[in-house]
C-alpha cells in the first residue's frame, strides 16, 4: 500500500469516526434534554408574568415542542447538520450569534490561562526536577496540594476578594479587557499550574534516569544540550496526552470562574440556558463543545505519534 493511499485511508477513517461520534453525542444530548421535566414555554413566560394559555401555546408551536418526539428530532437534526440551531428564546437572538459572542470571551480566558500554565509550570517544574528536595521544591509541593484541594469557586472568591476589594485591580463590572480577564484566567489556571509543576518534575526525573542519558554524557555532550534537546522534549511528549484533557478542564472550569467574576462567557450562557431550559441553546452548546473536544483530542493523539517517532530518531544522532 502506497504512502498516499495509507494517509487517505487514515483520513477517511478518522473523518467517519468523527461524524459517528458527533451524531451519537448530539442524539444522546437531544433525547436527554427533551426528556427533562418542565415546559420550556412556561419557563420563558412565567417570569414575565404571562399566563395566557393561548400565548404559551403559540410559543410552543414556534419552538416546535408541540410536535411528536421523532418529528422534533428529525427537524432538529436536519437543521443542526447545517449548523442552524434556531432562536434562543431567553436571549431573543439566533443561537449561533449568542454562542459566538460568548465563545470569544471564554476562549480569551482559556488562552490566557493556557499561556500562564506554560510559562509558570514549565520553568518551575524543571527547577524542581533539577533540584529535588530543595526548599523551593518542598514549598511548591505544599502549594500544589493546597491549590488542588481547594475548589475552583473558593479560589475564585479568594482572588476576587484580594484583587478586587483589597487591591482594586479589577472592577465590579463584567470583565472584558485583558487586565480584567487576567485575574479570572489566573484563577482558572492556578490548580492546573500546581498539577503540571509536579507532572513536569516527575517526567523530567524519569527521563534523566534513562540509560541513554549516561551514554550521551560519556560521548561528551554538554548537560545543557542533553537537557534542552533530549530530556525536556521527551518529558513534554509524555505529558502531551494530558493537553486534551486540560483543554476540556479549562472549558468546564470556565463555568465556575465566569459565574464568580460575572463574566458573560460560554459557561454563564450554558448555566442560564439550563436554568431557563432554553433547549436550542443547550443543544448547540453541547455540540460545539463536543466538536472542540473531539478535534483537540484527535490532534493531540496525532501530534504525540509524530513527535514520538521524531524523538526516537534523535537519540541515535
Amino acid at each position: 500500500m502506497s504512502k498516499k493511499l495509507r494517509y487517505l485511508k487514515i483520513t477517511v477513517k478518522n473523518t467517519l469516526a468523527f461524524i459517528v461520534t458527533l451524531l451519537f453525542i448530539a442524539s444522546l444530548s437531544f433525547f436527554i434534554i427533551v426528556s427533562l421535566p418542565g415546559d420550556a414555554a412556561l419557563n420563558a413566560m412565567l417570569p414575565m408574568g404571562i399566563t395566557d394559555t393561548h400565548v404559551i401555546n403559540e410559543l410552543r408551536q414556534s419552538l416546535g415542542i408541540d410536535l411528536s418526539l421523532p418529528l422534533r428530532f428529525f427537524n432538529w437534526l436536519k437543521a443542526a447538520i447545517c449548523f442552524d440551531f434556531g432562536q434562543s428564546f431567553y436571549y431573543a437572538s439566533p443561537v449561533s450569534a449568542v454562542l459566538a459572542k460568548a465563545a470569544l470571551i471564554t476562549l480569551k480566558i482559556c488562552f490566557i490561562a493556557a499561556i500562564l500554565i506554560v510559562i509558570i509550570s514549565l520553568p518551575l517544574g524543571l527547577y524542581c526536577a533539577l533540584y529535588p528536595n530543595s526548599l523551593l521544591d518542598k514549598l511548591l509541593h505544599v502549594l500544589a496540594i493546597l491549590c488542588l484541594s481547594l475548589p475552583t469557586f473558593i479560589l475564585g472568591l479568594i482572588c476576587l476578594s484580594i484583587m478586587g476589594a483589597k487591591l482594586k485591580l479589577i472592577g465590579t463590572l463584567p470583565a472584558i479587557t485583558f487586565k480584567e480577564l487576567l485575574i479570572p484566567a489566573g484563577t482558572l489556571a492556578l490548580p492546573m499550574i500546581a498539577y503540571y509543576i509536579r507532572q513536569i518534575r516527575t517526567a523530567v526525573l524519569k527521563e534523566i534516569a534513562q540509560s541513554y542519558i549516561q551514554a550521551l554524557i560519556v560521548r561528551g555532550i554538554s548537560l545543557n544540550v542533553i537537557l534542552l534537546k533530549h530530556v525536556l522534549p521527551r518529558a513534554l511528549i509524555a505529558l502531551l496526552p494530558l493537553a486534551g484533557i486540560s483543554c476540556a478542564r479549562l472549558l468546564c472550569g470556565s463555568v465556575i470562574v465566569e459565574t464568580v467574576f460575572s463574566i458573560n462567557g460560554l459557561g454563564t450562557v450554558a448555566l442560564k440556558a439550563v436554568t431557563m431550559r432554553d433547549i436550542n441553546l443547550i443543544e448547540a452548546y453541547v455540540i460545539y463543545c463536543s466538536i472542540i473536544f473531539i478535534i483537540l483530542n484527535k490532534s493531540v493523539d496525532l501530534l504525540c505519534r509524530r513527535l514520538s517517532r521524531k524523538a526516537r530518531g534523535d537519540v541515535n544522532e
